[in-house]
């Protein structure tokens, strides 16, 4: 977008001159080469991470994967999913079990997360397309993002997440006695599936 008219903005970042924040949250589809950007307007949470899957699953996943049995998900180490926090296995393993599907988890390493197809198939455009622009309402961000594409086929589809996340949140007390997720026997940690009820005959880690 592109004015002769001169605009005063700040030029700094500071949150208290904002009238709202902007949580972009990416999915990056590699066989399909497809982007799924939600943009959020409170915190980045577990919870909120697990809002943005389910909204990418029932409007996009579900409908070109309609007989999958399971997700594949590339993740960073830290962050709002977090592979230490046990609160956002919480909320995933009550997303799996809404949504019946198994998501299987695979987290990056530290200081590896550049190695996540999404970190240069699909952020470095999304950041392209806002740079220059001053961002002044939600729906500019979504219009712009909505428009990124590549030569390659990237296509991006971007929605707003209108909704208030509570930060420090805790896991409840019997969570780890009865969650259903269940650690790989190589780097459990990092790798791990969070199935829908409690399978049989299987340990935990």
């Amino acid at each position: 977008m592109y004015t002769q008219e001169c605009l005063k903005v700040f030029d700094h970042d500071f949150s208290y001159l904002a009238q709202g924040v902007i949580v972009p949250y990416g999915i990056y589809d590699v066989s399909k080469n497809q982007g799924f950007v939600v943009i959020g307007t409170s915190k980045d949470t577990s919870e909120f991470v697990c809002d943005c899957i389910r909204l990418w699953w029932n409007q996009m996943g579900s409908k070109q994967y309609p007989k999958a049995s399971s997700i594949l998900a590339l993740a960073d180490g830290g962050g709002s999913n977090s592979a230490r926090h046990y609160i956002f296995k919480e909320d995933l393993q009550k997303l799996v079990d809404e949504l019946g599907i198994e998501i299987r988890m695979a987290h990056y390493p530290p200081y590896t997360s550049k190695w996540n197809p999404i970190e240069h198939r699909l952020f470095p455009y999304v950041t392209k397309a806002m740079q220059g622009v001053i961002l002044k309402s939600y729906q500019t961000v979504k219009d712009l993002v909505g428009k990124v594409k590549t030569k390659t086929g990237l296509r991006v589809r971007a929605e707003i997440m209108d909704r208030v996340y509570q930060t420090g949140r805790a896991y409840a007390d019997d969570f780890k006695e009865n969650m259903t997720i269940l650690f790989d026997d190589h780097l459990g940690k990092w790798n791990y599936r969070a199935v829908p009820g409690k399978p049989k005959q299987e340990s935990y880690f």
